[in-house]
């Protein structure tokens, strides 16, 4: 009698174990791409695109999440790049930040094009030369600078000290 007390018990829990189970194994197949991406980021601080690692900023709030959830960035922009960039173009990347379109550019002009690179933000710029490094891209100059039709000179400003100022 003991015993058929806890069958039920015991049939009950294994069942919401097994349902449980399969939710989580259906949320993780539902979202296998953004899992993957987020799994790939933490541990290594790139996201894969066109099969090139771009490295992403750790303090960015914008523009890594929505990488990490679709994959892409400006989904209608990187399409135009894609076509119009034949092999043997040159690409110029201002405010190339950590190098999304400078990788893929940099792989649709192919060796015997070239793409030159301008982002003034120093931290940006480690990233940006980061992500040149990882994909060996040999047809890539990168250069520290901001352009200007006027002569400026530049102030380091993060988002966070944009947003209160304006």
């Amino acid at each position: 009698m003991n015993n058929a007390k806890h069958t039920p018990r015991k049939s009950s829990t294994k069942l919401l174990g097994l349902a449980l189970g399969l939710a989580i194994a259906l949320l993780l197949a539902l979202n296998w791409s953004q899992w993957s991406r987020t799994i790939r980021y933490r541990l290594t601080g790139a996201v894969k695109v066109d099969g090139l690692s771009v490295c992403m900023n750790p303090n960015d709030r914008f523009i890594t999440p929505i990488m990490l959830r679709t994959g892409t960035w400006e989904p209608t922009e990187t399409e135009a790049l894609r076509r119009q960039l034949r092999p043997g173009d040159t690409f110029i990347d201002v405010g190339a930040y950590t190098g999304y379109y400078t990788a893929i550019a940099s792989k649709l002009v192919g060796p015997d094009g070239h793409v030159i690179a301008f982002e003034p933000d120093p931290d940006n710029f480690a990233i940006l030369k980061r992500t040149v490094e990882t994909n060996n891209l040999k047809n890539v100059t990168l250069e520290q600078r901001a352009l200007s039709n006027v002569p400026v000179s530049y102030t380091h400003l993060t988002l966070p000290t944009i947003v209160r100022e304006w």
